[in-house]
């Protein structure tokens, strides 16, 4: 197990961010930085923060050899609905969906024909 020690303002944003980050990848990070915080060990960390032990190690890993600013980093830019949601917006306000389900067909549509 690994020896990870937070600073104060490093608890204030892992404690905000894991859940208002707007990337659910960076609040998972978040939230395996809290439970570690918290004192429990990767196999415990790993089922709670619904992500594998390696997961866990990879996170952890990120955050001694970067700090937060490489677990905000993301590295599937091009799997973010933030850069059609100018578009996504502009289509829902023309065209509401009756349903979820449409809204999903809906927003695969317009991020991939965009």
């Amino acid at each position: 197990m690994r020896d990870v020690t937070f600073t104060e303002s490093d608890l204030e944003a892992i404690k905000h961010e894991r859940y208002y980050h707007p990337d659910p990848q960076v609040q998972w990070k978040m939230e395996v930085l809290w439970l570690k915080h918290n004192g429990l060990t990767h196999e415990e960390i790993a089922p709670l923060a619904a992500v594998s032990r390696r997961s866990v190690q990879r996170y952890l890993t990120e955050f001694l050899e970067g700090g937060l600013d490489a677990i905000r980093r993301n590295r599937n830019p091009g799997k973010t609905l933030a850069a059609h949601s100018e578009s996504l917006e502009a289509y829902f306000q023309q065209h509401p969906p009756r349903s979820l389900k449409e809204a999903r067909v809906d927003v695969l549509c317009v991020t991939l024909c965009a």
